[in-house]
């Protein structure tokens, strides 16, 4: 490489020492790219006014970067505790929805959907029938324009969603560290979020999004109600869909409440986006223009359910919860105790399952609201068709299995990338070596990917399986008997009765 960027500058002294310069400062970089050849080539071919000044760029970037990177150093250190309590409060999440499914299978009283048993209030119940109501659903604004087909109104069917998108310039950004500005560019997508283009680069500012489409007020002004923030913006993704819930539905005896109705999953109820322009008229789906529309909707008829949750004395159901079983000396106080819990709002029944010492483990408690959004100790479960209590019991433990092993992975995935953060500003300063910075560090950074990668899996791991292990006392003291047992048993017959292993292993 050297040897041919020296035969471009052969006839240019001042663009020879000014390339050469540049290749010093160039081979303190981090990423290969920053010292690729073409990027060395161009460097040395713009002359000796301009290649003056590469030097001061490349230590102007390689210090951004080590900042960059010292930022990153920060971060690790907050994520790889976090990681470890992640792990801890999963396996602790784990295990209480074991012990609440097994409650729940020795107490749950299956009944009919069709007549209400005064005697099961706040007792947890199977049951399973139709759903149904009298309520039709609509999206008012395309009902009324008339321009999607087939018609957005459908009846006997407990919710309704949109999901719609528009035409806009969207703003693209890719890190270049041999710029001070990242590098930007625009293109044009179908995007579900309302996309500011007043908070474009000054260099895109004739790129211009037409404003959130009119009949969208009604819903900016409700986040204005529920946002802390002075201006209330529909610039989160999905901010345009939207879903309408029947109010009437009920299954027997019982009324559903939206609640529950969450958990059914949608049907579609078209296979393909209906396209519309601005005015909402009919749009062009092969020439879309900014400001065009596009419509999708999903529905969830009425039909054969099955549910299990907690029975209310107003006919309806609750979320069956952890409680405090260690006092409760009648089935009346038990019942109590239910209802109380079924009856707290989600931050309060969270902070029953917090930490007694707040301060002392916070990192623990945010791992649990992290983990709480994918999985609350509870049993509140809805499924279309009718099932057995076993059946539906089989689907809740899977459906909690499932999510324990991803939050597992995500554990494991943010301890892998604190390690590789921790570790990033020492490549850093290797990379500042003359010459041969480049390729330790580039040396250094696949030695803490493969040892990070490795050694926090197996890290991981054995805190997964001891925390497991902590929080399930039935499972610890058996298989600690069994561990001591088989070391008992490997010293006696491997040195004799008298042997002194076990003493020293133990």
């Amino acid at each position: 490489q050297n040897a041919g960027i020296s035969q471009q500058v052969v006839f240019s002294p001042g663009a020879m020492r000014a390339g050469v310069l540049a290749l010093l400062v160039a081979s303190s970089a981090v990423f290969a790219q920053e010292v690729s050849p073409p990027a060395l080539r161009k460097l040395d071919l713009l002359g000796k006014e301009e290649a003056a000044g590469a030097p001061e760029r490349q230590l102007k970037s390689s210090g951004n970067s080590f900042l960059d990177s010292l930022k990153g150093l920060v971060v690790g250190l907050v994520l790889l505790p976090f990681s470890f309590a992640l792990i801890m409060v999963n396996e602790q999440n784990r295990a209480r929805m074991e012990n609440l499914h097994s409650y729940a299978k020795r107490e749950v009283e299956e009944t009919e959907s069709d007549q209400l048993d005064d005697d099961l209030d706040w007792k947890l119940v199977h049951t399973t029938g139709e759903t149904s109501t009298r309520q039709t659903l609509e999206d008012p604004v395309f009902v009324k324009n008339g321009s999607v087909q087939p018609t957005p109104r459908v009846t006997n069917s407990v919710k309704l969603k949109r999901e719609m998108e528009v035409y806009q310039h969207v703003e693209h950004e890719d890190d270049d560290d041999d710029d001070d500005n990242n590098k930007t560019w625009i293109k044009q997508e179908w995007v579900s979020y309302y996309v500011d283009s007043s908070e474009f680069q000054s260099k895109h500012q004739q790129f211009v999004n037409p404003p959130p489409p009119s009949f969208l007020a009604p819903k900016l002004s409700f986040l204005s109600k529920v946002d802390s923030k002075e201006k209330a913006s529909l610039t989160f993704p999905g901010a345009f869909h939207e879903t309408w819930y029947a109010t009437d539905v009920r299954l027997g005896v019982y009324d559903l409440h939206q609640e529950l109705l969450e958990k059914l999953n949608f049907e579609p109820l078209q296979d393909e986006w209906s396209y519309l322009d601005a005015q909402l008229g009919y749009g062009k789906p092969s020439n879309p223009q900014i400001g065009d529309i596009r419509v999708k909707y999903s529905t969830c008829p009425c039909g054969p359910t099955t549910v299990v949750a907690l029975q209310t004395d107003e006919a309806s159901f609750l979320p069956y919860r952890i409680i405090p079983r260690c006092c409760l000396c009648s089935e009346e106080a038990k019942k109590e105790m239910l209802k109380d819990y079924a009856q707290m709002t989600i931050e309060e029944y969270d902070a029953t399952l917090d930490c007694p010492v707040p301060l002392l483990c916070y990192l623990c408690n945010l791992a649990s609201r992290f983990i709480y959004m994918a999985q609350r100790p509870s049993v509140f479960y809805i499924a279309k068709g009718e099932e057995e209590p076993e059946e539906a019991f089989q689907n809740m433990e899977s459906s909690a299995g499932v999510t324990a092993c991803v939050l597992r992975l995500v554990a494991w995935v943010l301890m892998w990338v604190s390690i590789l953060l921790i570790a990033g500003p020492f490549v850093k300063l290797v990379s500042f070596i003359p010459f041969i910075g480049h390729f330790f560090a580039s040396l250094l950074a696949i030695s803490v990917l493969l040892v990070a990668c490795c050694g926090t899996a197996l890290i991981s791991g054995i805190v997964m399986f001891t925390f497991y292990v902590l929080v399930r006392p039935l499972i610890a003291i058996p298989l600690a008997t069994l561990v001591i047992g088989g070391i008992v048993a490997f010293n006696y017959f491997y040195n004799g009765p008298d042997g002194i292993v076990a003493e020293k292993m133990l």
